[in-house]
């Protein structure tokens, strides 16, 4: 080190150890005159008469005091911070009770000097730390499931929180029973009721197929049953031959749109930990509702359907083949959703479109054809290594039977591998995957059938069974 630079460095030792000195001597000069003056007041207080000498006052009075006498201290203005407005943090006083009165005082005059607060703001500031103070120490008092629900429902004002914490009180201390008038319930929109069905009892026999002797009874008083599957295509997607224009609705909360007889309101009642409740409309959940929901839009598209109207659940789906035919059956469609106020939800429909999905289809003029995004899980589906995973897959394949040639031929061995309860793949099940996998990704368009041509009928028999196609 050069000897400038510690000649340098000993005059600032030297010069600061002078600036200590000057500290300690100022700060001791400080401490006699205040030894001095509490010295003077303890003299004065004990030479007072014991009837003269007053209470102490509360934080209270002292704090108000401060206010009314105090001004904003002169401090240091720069030229720039002055055009620029400060907001002052929040006060906050860790020793506000009256215990210790003059260290709540220090603390805030303190506080007021170093932010320059002025005399209005003063007010303010304490008039809201007392309040949040009063605050604090009622909701203390209460009791801990009052104070676990006003902290969730963040209420500052004082009135806000006594009135809410009654109502707590009230409401927690009054336990009703269930009742057929439901204390709170949101209904969506207004229908005739409907009597909601017992469900049928399970039957105690096993399942089994009819003797040709039992289905000799119902044959002979000429009763047919159709029963479409739940999910089924069926001939409804069939009758779309010659659309051009399409259009598809999606109700909003369709089953919260029935009514439930009052009759039947106790049988859908629930309960929670905040009170009793009992559903007005029908909610989602019942195994009879989809069937219910069903019967009532068919109920009310019943001179629509098989014409230019498809209903499945809180689908609707409407096809024309010309401008004019769409505008007017999109107008008795809306009619019809208007007069039974059923809503709809605009994000998730399609109006006056050329290719729209439905029920996992694509749905052209040209035909039918299969969701892209079907085709890619089928791109991305790993291999078969459980009779779960099997089974989503021949219900994905199963689902479009109709676009693979063969289907039933194809599938045969991974349809055997379902009657086991362990999962043995075979050479001939392997082949089977990769074939049904690789005829999914080249599944063709299909072509929609027209009713106005003559229909042909090929039967084929074997030993084991008959089959017939109608093309």
């Amino acid at each position: 080190m050069s000897p400038k630079n510690t000649q340098a460095i000993e005059e600032g030792i030297l010069a600061l150890s002078e600036r200590i000195a000057e500290l300690h001597t100022t700060m001791e000069q400080k401490h006699d005159s205040l030894v001095a003056v509490v010295t003077d007041l303890q003299q004065r207080v004990s030479s007072l008469p014991s009837s003269s000498v007053t209470p102490p006052p509360s934080v209270f009075q002292l704090v108000f005091s401060l206010l009314a006498s105090s001004t904003p201290s002169p401090s240091f203005h720069h030229s720039f911070l002055s055009t620029v407005s400060f907001k002052p943090p929040k006060l906050h006083l860790q020793s506000f009770d009256d215990t210790n009165p003059l260290d709540c005082l220090f603390e805030a005059d303190q506080f007021f000097q170093y932010y320059e607060v002025s005399p209005e703001q003063r007010l303010d500031m304490i008039a809201f730390y007392i309040q949040e103070s009063i605050l604090n120490c009622f909701v203390s008092g209460l009791r801990v499931d009052i104070q676990r629900e006003l902290v969730v429902l963040r209420s500052s004002s004082f009135s806000q929180v006594v009135s809410l914490a009654k109502l707590l009180e009230a409401k927690l201390n009054d336990l009703r029973l269930p009742s057929p008038s439901p204390p709170c319930i949101a209904v969506v929109g207004l229908r005739q009721p409907l009597l909601l069905a017992p469900p049928p009892p399970k039957p105690t026999f096993p399942i089994r197929r009819l003797s040709p002797t039992e289905m000799q009874e119902p044959s002979a008083h000429g009763l047919c049953f159709n029963y479409d599957g739940k999910f089924a295509l069926g001939h409804r997607l069939d009758e779309l031959h010659g659309a051009a224009i399409f259009t598809k609705l999606d109700l909003r909360a369709g089953y919260h749109q029935v009514r439930v007889a009052p009759a039947n309101i106790h049988k859908v009642e629930f309960r929670t930990v905040d009170d009793h409740f009992e559903f007005l409309v029908m909610p989602f959940g019942l195994s009879i509702a989809p069937s219910i929901f069903q019967a009532v839009l068919n109920d009310h598209f019943c001179l629509f359907l098989d014409h230019f109207v498809l209903v499945f659940f809180d689908e609707i789906f409407v096809y024309s083949k010309d401008w004019n035919s769409y505008l007017l059956h999109l107008r008795e469609v809306l009619q019809v959703l208007s007069h039974h106020m059923f809503f709809i939800k605009i994000s998730k429909c399609s109006f006056g479109v050329s290719s729209v999905e439905y029920l996992a289809h694509i749905i052209s003029p040209a035909g039918l054809s299969v969701d892209p995004s079907k085709l890619q899980a089928m791109a991305d589906w790993p291999t078969l290594r459980s009779i779960s995973a099997l089974r989503r897959f021949l219900g994905l394949t199963g689902y479009y039977q109709p676009f693979i040639h063969q289907y039933s031929s194809i599938a045969s061995p991974l349809t055997n591998l379902l009657w086991g309860h362990t999962f043995l793949k075979t050479p001939a099940a392997e082949s089977a995957f990769l074939s049904l996998n690789q005829a999914m990704l080249t599944v063709p368009t299909l072509h929609l059938p027209d009713f106005s041509l003559q229909f042909e009928v090929t039967t084929y028999v074997s030993q084991s069974a008959i089959d017939a196609v109608l093309s």
